[in-house]
């Protein structure tokens, strides 16, 4: 009973301790990464459901279920040990100030195959709390790319698309003349039938008036 009482004891210092932190929020964020020439530096109410643009881009990036196992919305933790995508793209590290001296270190891929992912490593003493990060790979659901643009993350240009235009059908169709022929100007068609009656009744004409009339003899 006298361990379980401390075990209770120590346990109620720790909540008392992070309690405050954790429904405070972090005070800042320091952003670096691809693009920025000068570290991004932040500061705001952090609190969870504060409203504040700060605090939804903390929880757009899954501090509190990477970091401190926090379920506040219910419906799980959504923490993977593995990548959920082999293609990350470019990484940004965000480094969290709880406020009290206390560092968090994330790594952000804004930019990873459906969607922005973020990475904090697991079991990582976080100073002056007793506590220890949870750690794994998170997928947001949340537009994190578009708070990191309006802090000043610069995005990468997007693609060209290529656009071809559309070929325009005509609502009729153009007619075309068929070539007709030179003879056929000159001697209009006739069927065939008629014009082999024609020429045998011609060459019957020409053979009668070439045929040799019998003369009777004196």
């Amino acid at each position: 009973m006298r361990r379980l009482a401390i075990v209770f004891a120590a346990a109620a210092v720790v909540l008392a301790v992070a309690a405050p932190a954790l429904a405070k929020g972090p005070a800042g964020a320091t952003i670096t990464g691809p693009g920025i020439d000068e570290p991004i530096v932040l500061s705001g109410v952090g609190e969870y459901s504060a409203g504040t643009h700060f605090s939804r881009f903390v929880e757009a990036t899954g501090l509190w279920e990477l970091a401190f196992e926090a379920d506040f919305s219910g419906t799980g933790l959504g923490i993977t040990t593995n990548p959920p995508t082999k293609d990350l793209g470019d990484v940004y590290e965000v480094t969290w100030d709880m406020g009290d001296g206390t560092i968090i270190a994330m790594a952000v891929y804004p930019f990873a195959t459906g969607g922005a992912v973020t990475y904090v490593k697991p079991d990582v003493e976080i100073e002056g709390w007793g506590m220890r990060t949870h750690g794994g790979w998170f997928r947001t659901t949340d537009p994190l790319t578009t708070y990191l643009e309006e802090y000043g993350v610069p995005m990468p240009p997007a693609a060209a698309t290529e656009i071809t235009a559309p070929v325009k059908t005509p609502k009729t169709p153009p007619t075309t003349t068929a070539a007709v022929s030179p003879a056929a100007d000159v001697f209009p068609a006739v069927p065939v039938v008629t014009a082999a009656a024609l020429a045998l009744l011609a060459l019957a004409g020409l053979w009668v008036a070439r045929r040799p009339r019998r003369v009777a003899a004196p």
